[in-house]
Formats: C-alpha cells, sequence, structure tokens
C-alpha cells in the first residue's frame, strides 16, 4: 500500500509479480490434488484387507494356557500427592490427588505384566483393529497405564475444557508435541517400534502424567481396579513373567503354563520395592 502511494511504477511491477505467483500457486494445487485423486481412486479399487479385531492373544497352534492373578500391597499403602490444580481441572472442588499410586483394599492397579522370556525368535502379526484410548479429564491422564500393540491405534482425548497438550518422550519411537485447545478434540497417533514405556506428558499441567507400553506381542495385561491381570491363550512353556509399577518398581517370576490350564499368580508390592519375587 505504501509504495502504492509513493512509488507507482514499482507498485506495478510488484503487482505483476503478485499475480504471476497466484497463477503458478493454482496450478501447483490443482496438479497436487489431480495426484491425490487418482491415489484415492487407485485405493477404492484396491482397498486394504481389514485386520480381524482382537480383544485378547489369537489361540495359536497347539495346547495353551492362562496366566491369572492380583497385584497386592503390602503394608500401609503410602499417601497419594495432594495436588494444587485451577478450578477447571476440578469441577467437583473437592480435594485433588494425583493418579499414580491407586491401591483399592489392598489391590494395586495400572501394574503392567508382561512375558519377558520364552517367546524369542516369535513373530506376531495380529495387529489389533480396535483403539486404544487415553483420556484426558480433570487434567489427569485416564488411564494412567495403558499396553497397546506396535501398529495398533492410540487416541488421545481431550474431555476437558481447557487447553492441553500432548507430549510424548520415547527413545524408539518418534516423538510429538500435539496441542489439544478445545473439548473432546481427538488424535491418533500409532507407534511403530516396540518401546517400554512411551511417556506422556502434558506441558500446561506438569502433573498429568501416563505410561505407554508398546508390545510386540500379544501376552501382557493391566491391573484393573481390584488388581487382577489375565493373559489367555499363552503356548504351554516355560516363561519369566514381570510385573511392573512406576512407584514401585519391578518384580519376576519364572513360571510354568500347562495345557489347557489356568496358572494362578500372587504378587505382592510394597514400598520402594524392587527386589525379585520368587
Amino acid at each position: 500500500f505504501i509504495v502504492r502511494l509513493k512509488k507507482p511504477v514499482r507498485a506495478k511491477t510488484f503487482a505483476a509479480i503478485g499475480v504471476a505467483l497466484i497463477i503458478g500457486a493454482f496450478f501447483l494445487t490443482y496438479s497436487g490434488s489431480a495426484s491425490s485423486s487418482s491415489a484415492s481412486e487407485s485405493a477404492a479399487a484396491n482397498p486394504v484387507t481389514p485386520v480381524t479385531p482382537t480383544a485378547v492373544a489369537p489361540t495359536p497352534e497347539g495346547p495353551i494356557g492362562t496366566i491369572k492373578g492380583v497385584v497386592k500391597f503390602v503394608g500401609v499403602p503410602p499417601k497419594a500427592e495432594k495436588l494444587q490444580v485451577p478450578l477447571v481441572c476440578n469441577p467437583g472442588s473437592s480435594d485433588v490427588y494425583a493418579n499414580d499410586i491407586l491401591i483399592n483394599d489392598g489391590k494395586v492397579k495400572n501394574v503392567l505384566v508382561r512375558i519377558i522370556k520364552g517367546l524369542e525368535g516369535q513373530t506376531f502379526k495380529d495387529v489389533p483393529e480396535n483403539t486404544a484410548v487415553l483420556d484426558q479429564r480433570n487434567c489427569q491422564y485416564e488411564p494412567r497405564v495403558i499396553g497397546v500393540r506396535v501398529g495398533q491405534k492410540v487416541e488421545f482425548v481431550n474431555s476437558d475444557a481447557t487447553f492441553h497438550n500432548v507430549r510424548s518422550f520415547t527413545k524408539n519411537n518418534e516423538d510429538f508435541n500435539l496441542a489439544m485447545p478445545t473439548k473432546d478434540e481427538r488424535i491418533t497417533r500409532v507407534f511403530t517400534k516396540p518401546e517400554i514405556f512411551v511417556q506422556t506428558k502434558c506441558s500446561v499441567h506438569p502433573w498429568m502424567s501416563a505410561s505407554i507400553a508398546v508390545m510386540d506381542n500379544p501376552y501382557f495385561s493391566v491391573t484393573n481396579d481390584a488388581g487382577e491381570f489375565e493373559i489367555k491363550n499363552l503356548p504351554a512353556g516355560t516363561y519369566t513373567l514381570e510385573i511392573w509399577h512406576e512407584v514401585f518398581g519391578t518384580q519376576t517370576k519364572v513360571v510354568t503354563v500347562k495345557a489347557n490350564e489356568t496358572l494362578n499368580l500372587e504378587f505382592a508390592l510394597k514400598e520402594k520395592s524392587k527386589e525379585s519375587h520368587d
């Protein structure tokens, strides 16, 4: 505008250049759209075969068994940290506590249970079609710990009427930092490599944290409100089972799974425990 008033000759030159750039951008965009349309038509003509939804491990050939169990807490449970949160994060106006320690009637929630030895040399391609969901509700991640398969969709949800961001900290997978400014916003990501764990945090609310176990096999479980876990359709054999809790550490146990039988186990955690469970 200033150039047009003070130097009308130069203004005409800039106008000509601007028109040329707009025309060029139009043709480039049109070409890209045509390519995208061709790709869409090709995909429609050759659709990808859908993956069968899998809630538990698929039934393998040969004899199989099941591992079930419970994770208990020994002693007096430590008190959860009381959080100072804004009103938007606390619609009930009651005290808010961190969710890294959740113990109900002596049973520990959010413990990852997985096979760490005994599956060597095996490949599992049965990626579940169902999407794992990690919600941001009342400025906490829910659930705190999830287990997913390599290649499985993970959906991040913002159920709060406030700004969140999902920032990942990874070793094997690609980091990301996703802004989620609006309520009910959803973003989906897929992790392509196994990793224990992908950590997700919110930069706006630093107490918000979650752990995502990305597994290359279906033989894992996360304890529920009653501290229970279950691993189904495990081929008969001897395995090393590991339990992990972000505060109380890890334990391992060598187990033998027999054909058509259910192995019932019990683990006991205590504060700052990192000892092996025999």
